[in-house]
């Protein structure tokens, strides 16, 4: 206001001293610049104004996050406790964590390590069920909210699976309720899966080089992508389909379906026979009664008293029980194709 009063003034003598001169030019020359100063000091103004506008909007923002992340932290599902119940229900047996914390930013969730499942009832030296060295749950804040259940994504590094010997698993530890839970998507690359025999031989290893399971949930059916080496006769398999709904009570009752790819299986691991083995197919049923339509070669077959090779092709039609690994052949096709006899190299 005082720069404004100057500015009149300074009017007002110009006005005053009549007729524009040279010394009158020179006496109202400070005029614009005291204007420019005003203009000047307005514009400060204006922007300190909307500088702190900001300030309050960023803090009030800062407030509402703070709050938002309070009320979920207090009402999370990734508390130790709500976790370890998640877990017993879907797996249905008793977990511990070696370590454990809840993880806010930048999505919510958590991180577990040394996670060991054991069913209820094992021998003393039965190992666990499963084991994982380190899971990672992550999810998304509205989805808290708008989803409750849903989880974006698990990973689980280092998942070691031994099923022991049939009649010696022990009782499942949950009853029958199953968790609510829904995952987008479960990364497990890298698992081992061991099927103990009972008849004392080293126990059947399967190596999971990647599996992945989408859409997850006891009351849907889920999609899976798996590669991985097969444990016997040794060989690459690749396979993806749809498994599901799961039923805990009577695993032999839960649904499948998808295609399979066999590669480079040794035959040579069974006594009497060599050759290498490719396999595709397409499978549907359920775990309990799996059918299998598929075809089989086999170029360099050998029947090691023969000393002969041939190629063997084949299609087949089987049913596959994959709670004890019963294989029922209904209908086989097969051509032999005698190879040109070779010395054996010196």
């Amino acid at each position: 206001m005082e720069t404004l009063r100057r500015i009149s003034r300074a009017k007002a003598g110009c006005r005053a001293k009549g007729p524009p001169c040279e010394a009158g030019r020179v006496a109202c020359k400070p005029f614009p610049d005291m204007l420019m100063k005003a203009r000047k000091n307005k514009d400060r103004a204006g922007g300190g104004r909307r500088f702190r506008w900001a300030i309050w909007f960023a803090a009030a923002l800062a407030v509402v996050a703070s709050v938002f992340v309070i009320v979920v932290a207090i009402q999370s599902p990734f508390t130790r406790d709500r976790v370890a119940q998640s877990l017993e229900e879907n797996v249905r047996a008793k977990v511990t964590f070696g370590k454990f914390r809840m993880v806010y930013f930048p999505h919510p969730g958590c991180v577990a390590e040394d996670v060991t499942f054991v069913r209820s009832g094992s021998a003393v030296n039965t190992p666990p069920l499963v084991t994982v060295r380190r899971v990672e749950v992550e999810a998304h804040y509205l989805d808290i909210i708008a989803r409750p259940g849903y989880v974006a994504r698990v990973t689980l590094d280092g998942l070691h699976v031994q099923v022991p010997p049939r009649g010696a698993g022990g009782a499942s530890t949950a009853s029958g309720k199953t968790s609510p839970v829904r995952v987008g998507e479960i990364v497990a690359d890298g698992a081992v899966l061991e099927v103990a025999r009972s008849d004392g031989k080293a126990p059947l290893k399967f190596e999971m080089h990647a599996l992945t399971v989408r859409s997850f949930a006891h009351d849907s059916e889920w999609s899976y992508r798996v590669a991985m080496k097969n444990a016997e006769p040794p060989g690459e398999i690749t396979s993806e389909g749809k498994f599901g709904p799961l039923n805990l009570d009577d695993l032999v009752a839960t649904p499948l379906s998808g295609t399979y790819k066999f590669q480079q299986a040794d035959l040579g691991v069974f006594n009497g026979i060599a050759g290498t083995l490719s396999s595709t197919g397409d499978f549907a049923g359920k775990l309990g009664e799996i059918g299998v339509l598929g075809g089989i070669d086999i170029p360099d077959f050998q029947v090691l008293r023969s000393k002969h090779k041939v190629h063997v092709t084949s299609h087949f039609s089987a049913t596959v029980n994959a709670k004890n690994g019963d294989v029922l052949l209904k209908q086989v096709e097969s051509s032999f194709l005698e190879l040109p006899w070779r010395p054996p190299a010196a």
